[in-house]
């Protein structure tokens, strides 16, 4: 069995989310809504016909290439020959149109395609004057022009939203896409708006009501997906009865609630946030959520609130919260929300109190606790206790990003703590080579952990109490052993971290799940109590090739030792 992980350090990169526009969601739906059946997206309503389409060569590259005038924006522009008699730019037939949901992907028009624009034309016909509704998603920038006139600019990722009037007859439609760097691609959805028209004389009691023709059903339906995909999913799932909607329809439920508070999050739009939480919130029972249901829906409401800064707000919903669920993830993560609504209210005490209740009740290492500690050493950094702190970060920190920030956490205590950078050097380099140092294991040039078992230590009686309270409590089990060395790792015990977790390991059940978890928890302690990554390979080959090493041959030079066994 081989078992494989890897430890990088990286530096993050900061992502400029593109400001979304959020549109008004459509209009009531119909009574008849309940007995629509959820299959295939239907073809674009009637009205509407596309014809003719066609694709540029590729321009570019150019830094202004989405403002860039390039030819096919010039009125009557046909394709150019240069003076080897090769086309400077032409245009092609183009068989698949990135309407109706289909995705055209322009990755493949060039060798590189960084900073480059392409264009689309097409014929659109309209049977009569109406309003053209279309959403569009492009990768990156999007600039539409109808007729010549510009309809839609907008430069960023992602979903856009158009209406327009259009008279009838037919129009030349021209897309501009650009590409920075990486995707490049364009799906667009487009409606007649006529086709909207009767949506309110259909919300009548059924009994007086004669239901639509089925044309009539096809083309709202179409309008409703066409103008906005998400919101007619979101929709349609509130409107069916609870016995109609099982758990995954809940789950899609829910997942849409989460895009639609997040677009509007970006959008920055605090008025439609705000309703729209309070709205979907007060509706949860109405439409038989499940108690975790209604629970999630109460955290985005909360998490909504936190983003408008009605911290107070929030923090009163967390407590309501905390009051009805007592345990387990959604408590961690309510507790959670509670610390920061109380930092960001200046009650920096209570903050430590919620972040510190999170780590005594977890069972091991997760995303919540991770957070909590980084909370915990951020509140204590100008303490005694601000070097401690931040190694317990350091210590149960699982990724290439959770230890990026448990590395600059330490390093940041450590210069507050030595009014210094010697030591903090000292930590990055011991971080680089491991306790070797710049040579081999054994060589002159050896390393010793800056920090050492001293600094891992908490000093605060009262916190120190509160941790050595629960390592103390009765090991009935191998998920309470797996507690007590997680405690210990917070405490600065990393030896009787490492003790508990290689025993874990030992009992662990033969299966791959098991064995992976039970390997990934000795990993963390070896990690925390040696203060270097390096030593996680040892144990990785111990557990390939045992103690003869790759050779499989005993006392030769790659023999190797059992580190759970071994101090350093």
């Amino acid at each position: 069995m081989r078992i494989c992980a890897v430890l990088t350090l990286t530096m993050a990169t900061g992502i400029l989310l593109a400001q979304q526009e959020i549109i008004p969601k459509p209009q009531t739906l119909p009574w008849w809504w309940d007995a629509v059946a959820s299959g295939p997206m239907l073809e674009e309503a009637s009205g509407l016909t596309w014809s003719n389409w066609r694709i540029s060569s590729p321009f570019g590259p150019s830094d202004k290439a989405f403002v860039t005038v390039f030819p096919p924006e010039i009125a009557n522009a046909q394709a150019e020959l240069g003076p080897d008699g090769k086309p400077v730019w032409t245009w092609k037939p183009l068989k698949s149109p990135p309407i109706n949901g289909h995705k055209v992907d322009f990755r493949r028009l060039a060798k590189n395609i960084e900073r480059r624009a392409v264009y689309l034309d097409a014929d659109l016909t309209v049977d009569a004057d109406s309003l053209l509704i279309g959403r569009i998603w492009s990768d990156d920038g999007l600039r539409i022009f109808i007729d010549g006139q510009e309809v839609l600019a907008d430069p960023g990722f992602g979903d856009k939203r158009l209406s327009v009037p259009v008279s009838a007859g037919v129009h030349r439609v021209l897309f501009k896409v650009s590409n920075g760097t990486g995707g490049w691609a364009l799906q667009t959805r487009f409606v007649d708006g006529a086709s909207l028209g009767g949506i309110k004389s259909w919300e009548q009691d059924p009994t007086t009501q004669a239901a639509p023709s089925a044309a009539e059903r096809k083309r709202v339906i179409a309008a409703y997906r066409a103008s906005d995909v998400e919101s007619w999913e979101l929709y349609h799932l509130a409107a069916l009865s609870p016995d109609q909607r099982d758990e995954n329809a809940n789950k899609r439920l829910l997942d849409l609630i989460g895009r639609r508070a997040e677009s509007l999050s970006r959008a920055r739009k605090h008025t439609e946030l705000e309703g729209f939480t309070a709205r979907v919130v007060a509706a949860a029972e109405s439409l038989g959520l499940s108690d975790g249901s209604v629970n999630a829906l109460q955290n985005r409401r909360a998490e909504a609130l936190r983003q408008l800064e009605r911290h107070s707000e929030a923090l009163s919903v967390a407590e309501m919260q905390l009051a009805v669920v007592t345990a387990g993830e959604a408590w961690r993560r309510w507790q959670l929300l509670h610390a920061r609504c109380a930092l960001a209210l200046n009650d920096t005490a209570q903050a430590l109190s919620d972040v510190r209740a999170i780590i005594l009740a977890s069972p091991e290492p997760n995303d919540e606790t991770f957070a909590a500690a980084v909370m915990q050493a951020e509140l204590l950094a100008d303490t005694p206790e601000a070097v401690a702190s931040a190694y317990a970060v350091y210590a149960i920190a699982r990724d290439a990003k959770q230890m990026e920030r448990a590395v600059r956490l330490v390093c940041a205590n450590l210069k507050t703590a030595d009014g210094s950078l010697e030591r903090v050097g000292l930590f990055l380099d011991y971080q680089r080579f491991g306790p070797a140092g710049r040579g081999e294991a054994g060589s002159s040039s050896p390393m010793s952990d800056p920090i050492g078992v001293t600094g891992r230590q908490v000093q605060d009686a009262a916190w120190r109490s509160a941790l050595e309270g629960e390592i103390q409590a009765p090991v009935a089990d191998l998920a309470a052993m797996r507690k007590r060395g997680y405690l210990k790792m917070h405490l600065g015990d990393t030896e009787g971290a490492l003790k508990d977790f290689a025993t874990a390991f030992r009992l662990a059940p033969f299966n791959e799940r098991s064995l992976r978890d039970a390997a990934q928890r000795c990993a963390l302690a070896l990690k925390a109590h040696h203060g270097a990554p390096q030593v996680i390979a040892t144990f990785l080959d111990y557990q390939r090739f045992g103690p003869k090493g790759p050779d499989g041959e005993a006392g030769t030079a790659d023999d190797l030792t059992d580190p759970l066994q071994t101090q350093p």
